[in-house]
């Protein structure tokens, strides 16, 4: 996905220094291994779209919280930052990630606040899978490799100042519609703009299909769409209940990587 060659992955998988990259105003530190800068060489408008919805979002809310599950290295809090001066809590349960994300995000303003955990239910035999500076969690088979995982319920029990929150991202590369499901009856109580990631692919390995999680949303009183591409083009708005399109995106998503 990365665009790394064969020949660079090997040589990875042995070292993968931390360089320097400027991104939104701030230089991140990240991997060597990170697809960021690949990312925003052939998209210069990746992850924009996120910092866009915020101003628009502050610009008629003034300051609100901000949630960001699966904040990686920082680069989310540059990009809402570059656009909007908002208190955001990073989720982010990798230790390696999180050490860089300390760093990079020490001289922001508002300081954001950070949550070092993975986020969903259970966690029985869930273990993270790092790959061109992302991570993922996957089933594994050695319990002593297993981590343990915090509910939104609960992160947001230890850190009250982000519960009328207005802005939930979340991108886990799987995990995404799982934890929208577990964190339904915040989510209808606060209705906070929802800004995730769907791989039809990514949410098989863990047992909640999108489309009914669609639904449930729907039925909570969310209503309209952006649909974005990975690299951040957007694509369309449509309305929740337009079954047979979200159907049609799904199965034209599905098996495509």
């Amino acid at each position: 996905r990365s665009g790394l060659s064969r020949k660079m992955r090997i040589v990875l998988q042995f070292v993968d220094p931390t360089v320097e990259y400027a991104f939104c105003g701030l230089t991140l530190h990240l991997p060597l291994s990170h697809a960021l800068p690949f990312f925003r060489r052939i998209s210069p408008l990746y992850s924009d779209n996120l910092g866009r919805i915020a101003a628009q979002l502050f610009n008629k809310f003034g300051t609100f919280g901000v949630i960001d599950v699966g904040a990686n290295i920082g680069d989310t809090v540059a990009a809402i930052h570059h656009h909007a001066p908002l208190p955001i809590l990073c989720i982010e349960g990798l230790p390696k990630f999180g050490e860089l994300l300390t760093q990079n995000v020490a001289a922001s303003l508002p300081a954001p606040v950070i949550e070092r955990s993975f986020v969903g239910t259970g966690g029985e035999g869930l273990a993270p899978v790092v790959q061109d500076g992302t991570a993922k969690l996957a089933y594994c088979a050695a319990r002593s490799s297993a981590i343990r995982l915090k509910s939104i319920d609960q992160i947001l029990g230890e850190h009250p100042e982000f519960q009328n929150s207005r802005l939930l991202k979340i991108d886990t590369d799987g995990m995404d519609i799982a934890i929208l499901n577990s964190a339904l009856d915040w989510i209808s109580r606060q209705k906070p703009v929802l800004f995730f990631e769907y791989d039809p692919d990514l949410q098989l390995a863990h047992g909640v299909g999108g489309l009914e999680v669609l639904g449930k949303l729907k039925r909570v009183g969310y209503h309209r769409v952006l649909v974005y591409e990975g690299n951040g083009d957007y694509m369309f708005s449509a309305e929740l209940g337009n079954n047979t399109l979200f159907l049609d995106l799904h199965e034209y998503l599905s098996g495509r990587n």
